[in-house]
């Protein structure tokens, strides 16, 4: 589904904030991590321990960080979202979603009982994402995913010393990006100092991969 048209308007009034409430865990780019510690002013560590979970991809080890709506989304603040500003790009999309299969490819999620179905609201795939603002969101997608292929590709222990060394590279953003100043970083866009970093990290992937083996 890349042009096709649905029906869907979000409804303040009449939401019962499933979105923020159920589902699986949603998964975060070093990237929409960065803009959200930025935004709200909490450091990386503090949003490790209450906001965020890790895990590992269990078919190739790579680290992750989600947020857990199990009982409810730790940003759901007074029934509202308070980093709307800078919600990741999985919110931005709802319904729909972003499959990687020979390229991107969206998809409309199986109605749930969100009002929003019951809009009369015909859109298309395009205009509901420039609506959503997703273009910057998207382009920085594709640079992690084209991240997370070379990663795999180069190939990486099994080691969690190495695993948390890793993740620690790529997500902690209170950590500079290939050994810059904070004050310069400070004065630098998300998306450059979340390039620097990929590039940082993955050309000292082998690096890593050589210590740890040894170890």
């Amino acid at each position: 589904m890349t042009s096709g048209r649905f029906c869907f308007e979000c409804v303040p009034k009449a939401c019962d904030l499933r979105c923020c409430t159920t589902g699986h865990p949603l998964v975060l780019s070093p990237f929409e991590i960065h803009r959200i510690s930025r935004f709200t002013g909490i450091s990386y560590d503090i949003l490790d321990d209450d906001y965020f979970e890790e895990s590992y991809d269990p078919g190739n080890g790579f680290p992750l960080v989600t947020i857990n709506r199990e009982n409810v989304c730790p940003f759901l603040k007074n029934n509202a979202c308070s980093i709307y500003s800078v919600r990741p790009l999985v919110c931005r999309l709802f319904p729909l979603g972003k499959l990687f299969h020979n390229g991107f490819k969206y998809v409309l999620l199986s109605k749930n009982a969100c009002a929003g179905f019951d809009a009369p609201t015909s859109q298309t795939v395009t205009g509901y994402r420039k609506k959503q603002e997703t273009s910057l969101y998207d382009r920085m997608w594709e640079v992690w995913v084209e991240f997370i292929n070379q990663a795999e590709t180069i190939g990486m222990t099994d080691k969690s010393l190495f695993r948390s060394a890793f993740a620690m590279m790529i997500y902690n953003t209170d950590l500079p990006p290939a050994g810059l100043s904070p004050h310069k970083v400070s004065r630098m866009s998300s998306e450059d100092i979340f390039r620097l970093r990929l590039k940082a990290a993955i050309e000292a992937l082998p690096k890593l991969n050589a210590i740890f083996v040894k170890s």
